[in-house]
């Protein structure tokens, strides 16, 4: 599983992100700098970068 974390995210917690790679198996956390909830769109490159990473 891939976790997604926005920096800036008033949503999702960086303690609530790391819990959820803590208590999950094979969990890989990736954190964008610089960006509220909506990562796909304020920050398109970066969440696809991860995705080709994460699936690669």
């Amino acid at each position: 599983m891939l976790v997604v974390h926005a920096e800036d995210s008033r949503v999702l917690s960086a303690e609530d992100a790391e819990r959820m790679v803590a208590e999950g198996a094979n969990v890989t956390l990736v954190r964008i700098p610089g960006c509220g909830h909506l990562v796909s769109v304020e920050r398109p490159a970066e969440l696809a970068q991860a995705l080709v990473e994460f699936l690669s």
